[in-house]
């Protein structure tokens, strides 16, 4: 059996796909994935509606915040730039006098 937290993310996308900006066919491919899911006389109805009771929208959450942390690489910083600033954004002296 699936992982709820895996299904729950796919059938996400699958509708963000279905009802987004893409061209017809391809969100009428999404929809074709989605529709025996969620149509009640078919054999995966029960086990989909099963699987997305089991997810607490928190725990997906939290699910879902931590897949985003682990994926993000660390910052890269050049050395010696913690401090200096580009010449770009060095502060002028007209900015202090006012007239």
């Amino acid at each position: 059996m699936p992982n709820p937290f895996h299904y729950r993310t796919v059938v996400n996308r699958l509708w963000r796909i279905a009802t987004g900006p893409q061209p017809g066919y391809i969100r009428l491919r999404a929809l074709d994935k989605l529709a025996p899911d969620f149509t009640p006389g078919h054999p995966r109805f029960a086990i989909a509606q099963q699987m997305l009771r089991d997810v607490d929208p928190y725990e997906y959450a939290r699910h879902l915040l931590r897949d985003l942390y682990d994926r993000t690489a660390p910052l890269a910083r050049a050395p010696n730039s913690d401090l200096t600033l580009l010449e770009e954004q060095e502060p002028s002296e007209e900015d202090d006098d006012p007239l």
